[in-house]
């Protein structure tokens, strides 16, 4: 995983401004339930599948792994729901549009296919679809990261705010994460002795 810590750090330092966000809303701001769980979950999942991602090929104790694939799952699920119900009762924008309500209810459908994916893979041991899956979830998810950088047109040029804009921005920050997410795991699967820990605490090679 050394090829990958340049990436590992991009996603601690997203992660840890994604954290200072949510923080303050959850300190300072007055949201509904629904929003509270929605960020609270997502700060569980990020951090979780960060530790997940540095650890998948280096630690030993897969009861480790375990638990906290389990917190993962069942905070993702937490994410996708409370996002399906945000989307369809709250505008969080008023430059969101028709179009990109429709877009983050199929990235939480999505999300939740490749949560399913990745509970169903493990139960029959195929453990590279279960990584894979957990990756891209972890990919949408992250988007909120990637947001920050592809919303800097907006603050450079105001004019440029409007809903054709907004939507590309949006769209364009998960576009590049999967995109990023499918060339990880591209490589990886390349690789013949690609390490993956197992239920019994043995070594599965992909």
């Amino acid at each position: 995983m050394s090829r990958y810590q340049p990436l590992i750090i991009i996603c601690i330092i997203f992660s840890s401004l994604l954290s200072l966000i949510i923080l303050s809303e959850l300190l300072f701001q007055k949201h509904s339930a629904v929003w509270n769980a929605h960020i609270s979950s997502s700060f569980i999942f990020m951090w979780l599948m960060l530790l997940q991602c540095v650890f998948m090929t280096a630690h030993k104790k897969i009861i480790i792994h375990k638990i906290i694939g389990f917190f993962s799952i069942a905070s993702g699920y937490v994410i996708t729901i409370t996002a399906l119900i945000l989307t369809d009762n709250v505008t969080t924008n008023p430059f969101d549009s028709v179009l990109l309500e429709y877009i983050r209810f199929g990235i939480s459908l999505l999300m939740i296919f490749f949560l399913t994916r990745a509970v169903v893979s493990i139960c029959y041991r195929r453990y590279g679809t279960h990584w894979q899956s957990m990756l891209r979830c972890y990919a949408l998810a992250m988007g909120a990261g990637t947001q920050i950088i592809t919303h800097i047109p907006w603050f450079i040029m105001p004019s440029l705010l409007n809903e054709t804009t907004r939507t590309i921005s949006m769209l364009s920050a998960w576009a590049i994460n999967l995109v990023i997410a499918e060339l990880v795991i591209r490589n990886l699967s390349k690789q013949s002795r690609h390490k993956i820990p197992t239920t019994n605490g043995e070594t599965y090679y992909e």
